[in-house]
């Protein structure tokens, strides 16, 4: 993601018609096209799932509509995400009390050594690296910058917003696959944008030979980084999740399951995630009935 959005560094930095861009993206067509967008994923949420935003309990109708998501299923759910994002659970461990380990900051020790050194730190490397990279490229042009011209743009108020969302990411669901990528990008990127705004002039050969160079660089960390990724994931023993002995395929937990008749149709039950088990898998049977129509088998609760 850093990688990628090492354009969006050079477009703040080095673009000089930028507040062309800014008032065009508030032109009518595109103000319609971004509600319209907007219209759509709500609509798909709730055609789905019963929510305006799923799995937000409080935009919920599970009251309302019987085909709607169950009101006890969105409350679970938002506790599992949740305690993904803040280290109390993973794909063999769940800690002991979740609805306590979630409240107030009970989770940040725990988040600190499971998730923020290791897979945190390294993003943060990989940005401060990208970022050390440009000041030794560009020094001569830092060292002449003068502060005080940096507070006529509007600076302030952009990076205050963004810090504001970075605070409600890290409250709510502190990992970098839930946004976290991009805004946590931002807190460090922005500052450098807008001191180098304007202030390098690419009609020089020399600073577009360094920006070549840069990219090459930046792109040769994203590929080892992900090389030596996918060397250790390879080299994972037989009985660890997610490994690779059976390349190309991905890794399934094996579940035990029982064969079982419902109304004359012959069930795979279990208990946990259907995974590698034949359809039609179930988990809870309960009140569960079976009808046709039209050709098509419905499971009914």
């Amino acid at each position: 993601m850093v990688i990628y959005s090492l354009f969006l560094l050079l477009v703040l930095v080095f673009i000089d018609q930028k507040k062309n861009i800014l008032l065009g993206l508030v032109k009518l067509r595109l103000v319609i096209l971004s509600f319209a967008s907007l219209l759509i994923f709500i609509l798909l949420n709730f055609s789905a799932t019963g929510c305006l935003i799923y799995p937000v309990e409080k935009v919920c109708f599970s009251n309302t509509f019987n085909w709607a998501v169950k009101a006890d299923v969105i409350k679970y759910l938002n506790l599992h995400y949740e305690l993904w994002s803040k280290a109390g659970r993973g794909p063999n461990f769940v800690v002991a009390n979740p609805e306590e380990y979630i409240s107030s900051f009970n989770w940040i020790n725990n988040w600190f050594l499971e998730y923020f050194y290791g897979k945190f730190t390294d993003f943060l490397l990989v940005i401060l690296a990208i970022l050390i990279i440009f000041i030794l490229f560009f020094i001569k042009i830092l060292n002449n910058i003068s502060l005080t011209s940096i507070t006529k743009n509007n600076f302030l108020i952009l990076y205050l917003t963004t810090i504001i969302i970075f605070l409600i990411w890290f409250m709510n669901f502190p990992t970098l696959r839930y946004a976290g990528y991009i805004v946590t990008y931002l807190i460090f990127i922005l500052p450098f944008c807008f001191i180098l705004d304007k202030r390098i002039d690419f009609s020089k050969k020399e600073n577009l030979k360094r920006i070549f160079i840069i990219l090459i660089i930046s792109y040769s960390i994203f590929l080892v980084k992900n090389v030596t990724r996918i060397h250790s994931k390879m080299n994972l023993e037989a009985n660890s999740h997610h490994n690779f002995l059976n390349f190309p395929f991905y890794w399934v937990k094996e579940q035990n399951f029982k064969k079982i008749e419902i109304d004359g149709y012959s069930l795979n039950s279990t208990t946990g995630a259907c995974w590698n088990i034949e359809p039609t898998c179930v988990r809870d049977t309960s009140n569960l009935k079976i009808k046709v129509k039209y050709n098509y088998v419905f499971y009914l609760k």
